[in-house]
């Protein structure tokens, strides 16, 4: 979206909210969160919904990815601009005027959005425990022969999909030419560098670790939790680079919030 066109949406509250109500309107019909029903009242000047059946009265956006974020609807609207600008937090907080806690969460829904995870919590972490083992190369010790070791579990950092392969980070004590994972060969791309505990293995051929390393790294630091959303959030951008990405963002927040169709990331407990 265009700055003019923006600046005409969030001009103020009233705007910001009938613009979120139409994209609502959109995506889904607007429906009792609480019993599914399609008749309600309008009340609050609009602000709310009543239903007809239970008498329950909630925000139009309930049950969607906008609903968990706290704000007013054109602070909500200015953040999801910056996002899309790639500026960090402390940044958006900063020109927003909107507390640096408060931001937080607001990106973390957004890349929960975007990522299909859970709308809560750190339910996006699960165990490689069970899953097909991670094989490391040790390389070529004798002539011809290169020797392979199964990686233990308790030094896998993280197994994350992303565009056109995988992605592994490892214990940086262990130090594997490469490492394979389902068949696929990851060669190294950082031996520490940008990520002090890890190793990290990539998909060879792809662009990606080139364009993601550098947006991860001015964020000081992704917890094991949160790096799934992160790189799912440099996956979304690289497949959309050259579009703008506000319209599809907002598109996301006003989907309902329903258990995740793609596979979640795998990082170790």
């Amino acid at each position: 979206m265009e700055i003019f066109s923006f600046e005409k949406i969030a001009r103020n509250d009233r705007a910001a909210e009938r613009y979120l109500l139409d994209s609502c309107s959109r995506a889904g019909p607007i429906e009792c969160a609480s019993c599914g029903a399609g008749k309600l009242y309008v009340i609050e000047n609009g602000a709310r919904r009543r239903c007809a059946r239970c008498g329950r009265s909630f925000r139009p956006w309930s049950g969607r990815w906008i609903g968990e974020m706290k704000i007013s609807a054109r602070k909500l609207l200015w953040i999801v601009k910056l996002f899309e600008l790639d500026l960090n937090a402390s940044s958006i907080s900063s020109e927003t005027a909107v507390s640096y806690p408060t931001v937080l969460r607001a990106l973390d829904v957004i890349r929960r959005s975007i990522a299909g995870a859970p709308a809560r919590g750190r339910s996006a972490r699960r165990s490689v425990a069970g899953n097909e083992p991670l094989i490391g190369s040790l390389g070529a010790s004798i002539p011809g022969v290169q020797i392979y070791r199964t990686v233990a579990d308790d030094a896998i950092r993280c197994i994350l999909p992303m565009a056109g392969g995988y992605i592994v980070g490892i214990d940086r004590s262990l130090s594997y030419a490469s490492v394979s994972y389902r068949g696929e060969e990851l060669p190294i791309v950082d031996r520490g560098e940008r990520f002090p505990f890890w190793r990290v293995y990539c998909s060879a051929g792809t662009g990606f670790w080139q364009y993601a390393k550098e947006r991860l790294a001015k964020h000081h630091g992704v917890s094991d939790a949160k790096l799934p959303l992160y790189i799912g959030e440099m996956e979304y951008r690289y497949l959309n680079r050259g579009r703008r990405l506000f319209d599809l963002l907002v598109e996301r927040l006003c989907g309902r919030i329903d258990p995740p169709t793609r596979s979640l990331p795998l990082i170790s407990d």
